[in-house]
This record gives structure tokens, C-alpha cells and sequence, in this order.
């Protein structure tokens, strides 16, 4: 089994979310900015998978060691399913904050709020491998919470009554979109 794996991520947020979710595991995990490299590719894949593989291929070509990256984002029904890959450069002129206040003020009368996370990890050791999460959900009326990032303000997991922000990071963890990808990671890591 992969004791140390290289996240091909800057996310110290994303980072601290596979430690704790890897760690019982016994498998350390580093960040690029634990190796001190500010190089990104370029994600301009067209979907999660894309550019999941895209960010793992980047850090195992230079590192030669195992390497996960994901791609994750929340589709939003009533925007037509965006923003999907586009999540991280949606509305890259404002901060989280002000994305979420303005899609819970677009959303104000809006019924059917559905919406999903997803999550695709692209896991390179000797081979490629994909793992999926995907977690449905709606967006909130108003954003709501402190801890989390992104847009964990405004998204209630389906059977829950709060956002992933109102979540300590263990509750979050044992159900989040990149919790159940990881899962299926661990099950492969484990075989």
C-alpha cells in the first residue's frame, strides 16, 4: 500500500481534507507547497476528469512518485448546471463571499433549488485510476457558516438541514462529494 502520496494541489484547505480523511490509513500526504513548487498546469480540460488527469500528470512527469489531484465543483440546476468545471474561475472578479451572496440573491424566488457536488480524483502510481463522488443537495437561501470554503456556505447536502459551512470538518468529511471519491480510492488503495 502508497504510504505518502503528493497532492497536486496549493489548496492548503484541500490538503488538510485528505490528511484527515487519509491519515487513518497510514498514508502521509504532502503538497506541492510542501516541496516548495509554484508550477500549475493549465486546466483546460473539459471536464473534472480531464483536468484532474491533467493537474496528476503534471506533478508525477516532474516527481516520478504517486500522485492524486482532483477536480471538483457544485452544478447548479437553475444556472443550467453551472457553474460544473468552471466552479473555481465562476465570477473570478468576486471572492466567495460576494459569489455566494449573489447566487442566493439571484435564487431568492427560485423553487427547485437543486443542486450537486462533484468530485473526480485522478490517482497516477504505476497506472491511472479515476474515483467519483458525486452529492446532491440544494443551495440555501441565505449563506451560512464560517468554517469550510468555497461554496460550502450555500449548499445543504441532501438529508441535512445545514450548509457545509454550519459542519465541523469530521461531519463534513464522513459525507462530502471528495469524502466518497476518496472512499473509493481507499477501496482501491486497499486491494
Amino acid at each position: 500500500m502508497i504510504k505518502e502520496i503528493l497532492l497536486a494541489s496549493h489548496n492548503a484547505h484541500k490538503k488538510e481534507e485528505f490528511q484527515k480523511i487519509l491519515k487513518p490509513y497510514g498514508i502521509r500526504v504532502i503538497g506541492t507547497d510542501d516541496l516548495n513548487d509554484i508550477r500549475e498546469p493549465i486546466e483546460d480540460g473539459d471536464s473534472f476528469k480531464a483536468n484532474a488527469y491533467i493537474k496528476a500528470k503534471f506533478y508525477h512527469d516532474i516527481y516520478h512518485m504517486p500522485v492524486i489531484a482532483d477536480d471538483s465543483g457544485i452544478s447548479i440546476d437553475y444556472l443550467g448546471g453551472y457553474p460544473d468545471i468552471h466552479s473555481a474561475r465562476f465570477l473570478d472578479h468576486l471572492d466567495y463571499e460576494e459569489k455566494n451572496k449573489l447566487i442566493t440573491k439571484v435564487m431568492r424566488d427560485i423553487k427547485d433549488r437543486h443542486a450537486y457536488y462533484t468530485c473526480v480524483i485522478c490517482l497516477i502510481d504505476e497506472d491511472v485510476h479515476f474515483f467519483e463522488g458525486i452529492l446532491h443537495g440544494k443551495i440555501a437561501d441565505v449563506p451560512s457558516g464560517d468554517n469550510g470554503f468555497g461554496y460550502d456556505p450555500i449548499f445543504i447536502p441532501e438529508g441535512q438541514d445545514m450548509t457545509f459551512a454550519m459542519m465541523d470538518s469530521d461531519m463534513k468529511n464522513a459525507i462530502s462529494h471528495r469524502s466518497l471519491a476518496i472512499k473509493k480510492l481507499v477501496d482501491y488503495l486497499e486491494r
